[in-house]
């Protein structure tokens, strides 16, 4: 069992179950727009509000975010990496937008 929030127990699989399915829906939405930095946290929360307590998919966040597993920035999560993966030609183009 693990403590997740102020009073909320959670047995070790069933943590590691909720932990994967949010981390397979992150990448899902890495492929799906890869020109976007990943699903907000909100999102993540709200979308699987009724298999997962809110608690527990932030306790997993953190703790995916501690070990370098999980990367953000500001509201928006990643899995593969903290960056975009832009082609040669996409940095290109944006070089020249912000030039």
């Amino acid at each position: 069992m693990r403590r997740v929030g102020k009073s909320r127990l959670v047995a070790a699989d069933q943590f590691a179950t909720a932990g994967a399915t949010l981390a397979e829906f992150i990448l899902e939405q890495e492929k799906a727009q890869s020109l976007r930095l990943g699903p907000q946290k909100s999102e993540l929360k709200s979308r699987f509000e009724g298999r997962i307590h809110p608690e527990v998919g932030e306790a997993w966040i953190q703790e995916e975010l501690a070990q370098g597993r999980l990367f953000a920035r500001g509201d928006r999560l990643r899995r593969s990496s903290p960056d975009l993966p832009l082609s040669p030609r996409r940095r290109a183009a944006i070089g020249s937008w912000l030039s």
